[in-house]
């Protein structure tokens, strides 16, 4: 883990160095920006805009100039603004820089409004598989007050740039003014709520100034607007301006709905799981009672919050939707897989950390809901070892991402079917899909998982697998264990 101290110094450090950057020979203003290489053994190379030529990124200088023989693969690289998105032939975007060096870990300190920038910069890194930090709120003020002139330019360009129809994907939807956005439909306690775990002043003003640094809220002469984004994350109701918002509900015979601040759901969606989640009641020791669910909360709760992040807000008509009975647990998701993975990455829960809806998720890594790091993949995963449990399972239908958690093989074997040869039992696909995510296995293993009446079944089950080269066992007699052949 990497010295926090060590951290500061560095952001302390590019703030530092940005004070030098040289200003340029044009009537268009131009940001100060510095930037830091921070290696294992604690050395620092900095750079700053201009250092070598006129203009020149300070990216580029310490990149290609300061460390151009040097290996970043271990270096954590810090700059004071967002890294450029699109430089003119045969000039590279220092994002893509970045990636092509190796970089695993980038700081930055504010993102940039420019219409060339906005977002696509960190987006490219992030997709890049590059984890992206923010300086904090003390150094992000200075480096705003050292770029004033060029922020409020690069604001006025943005709002002067039309969105075309054909561009509202998701990406560029969600950063478009919620036009007729009434202020007082602000739900103020999550907004200050949110101020307190960004430990930034809680006066609205200020929280929406702060805002504007990550393209949530536009300050512009009149004021300020506010992004489909902001809706989403703060509005009352969000449905009454973005009728998509809505959470829908399917348990058992009702029909349910949320639809409040996005910021609000984890812990809305956590109360109502918890209060209708099929579960049972054990003993524990000294006869004390307590609830076993049918299924373990957070690999759940993951799931929903992933789907609140990544799901593609820009589709009209289509909600995220929540099924739940006595057998599973779904959540289906408007949206294709994020490029570039495809289904088969999430499937193995081998996907990366890859973000559609950047705003969404650094307010709720904020709010500690989110950490990319893929521990979601590691607890989808643990669920068929821990509890042999049916691993989750994603499927796709155009255009609904669906990811289904069973609380029984039994219930999983009619969807996996089709997989497998025709002329296996039910308990024998069970079985399969059992050694996927817990392999070896005992015949005591299977015994529990499918709830089978003697031991004797197990091995039945077992020895007609092992007689159709599916799979192999090890060991004698009780001993014996048994692996899925690759």
């Amino acid at each position: 883990m990497v010295d926090q101290l060590l951290i500061r110094k560095a952001e302390e450090l590019a703030v530092e160095t940005m004070q030098e950057s040289l200003s340029e020979n044009s009537d268009k203003p131009h940001p100060n920006v510095g930037a830091v290489a921070l290696f294992p053994d604690g050395e620092m190379i900095c750079c700053h805009r201009g250092e070598f030529s006129d203009g020149e990124h300070a990216e580029y200088g310490l990149l290609e100039r300061k460390c151009k023989d040097r290996d970043l693969s271990n270096a954590i690289i810090f700059t004071t603004l967002e890294p450029c998105h699109s430089r003119n032939k045969p000039k590279e975007p220092c994002c893509v820089r970045l990636k092509k060096r190796h970089v695993k870990t980038v700081y930055m300190g504010i993102d940039d409004p420019d219409p060339s920038v906005a977002g696509q910069g960190k987006k490219y890194m992030e997709d890049s598989g590059i984890e992206i930090h923010y300086f904090p709120r003390d150094l992000q003020m200075l480096i705003s007050k050292a770029n004033e002139v060029y922020l409020k330019d690069a604001i006025r360009r943005a709002e002067n740039v039309p969105t075309k129809i054909e561009e509202k994907n998701a990406f560029n939807f969600l950063k478009q003014i919620c036009i007729n956005f009434d202020k007082t439909d602000i739900s103020l306690s999550d907004l200050r709520t949110f101020a307190r775990k960004a430990n930034i002043n809680q006066e609205t003003d200020f929280i929406f100034e702060s805002l504007s640094k990550i393209g949530l809220v536009m300050k512009g002469t009149n004021g300020f607007s506010f992004t489909n984004s902001f809706v989403l994350l703060f509005a009352k109701k969000p449905s009454k301006y973005l009728s998509n918002s809505i959470i829908k509900v399917k348990y058992r015979l009702a029909d349910y709905e949320f639809d409040e601040p996005l910021v609000r759901l984890p812990s809305s969606f956590e109360k109502w799981l918890i209060e209708k989640m099929p579960f049972s009641t054990v003993r524990g020791l000294g006869g004390k009672r307590s609830k076993k669910f049918a299924y373990p909360i957070e690999p759940i709760k993951e799931a929903f919050i992933n789907a609140l992040v990544h799901r593609d807000y820009s589709l009209e008509g289509s909600h995220i939707q929540i099924i739940l009975d006595d057998k599973l647990l779904s959540i289906k998701s408007p949206g294709t897989v994020v490029d570039p993975q495809v289904l088969d990455d999430l499937s193995s829960f081998a996907a990366a950390s890859i973000v559609r809806n950047h705003e969404i998720n650094y307010i709720f890594k904020i709010l500690s809901f989110v950490e990319n790091n893929n521990l979601g993949m590691d607890k989808f995963k643990a669920v068929a070892f821990n509890d042999l449990l049916p691993s989750p399972l994603y499927t796709f239908k155009n255009p609904i991402l669906s990811l289904t958690f069973y609380f029984a093989y039994s219930t999983l074997v009619d969807d996996v079917r089709e997989k497998y040869q025709d002329d296996l039992s039910d308990n024998e696909i069970a079985t399969l899909e059992i050694m996927k995510g817990h392999s070896p296995i005992s015949s005591s293993d299977l015994l529990k998982a499918l709830s089978l009446t003697n031991m004797k079944a197990a091995q039945r089950i077992f020895n007609e697998l092992e007689s159709r080269n599916l799979i192999f066992s090890r060991g004698h007699t009780k001993g014996t264990v048994y692996y899925l052949k690759k």
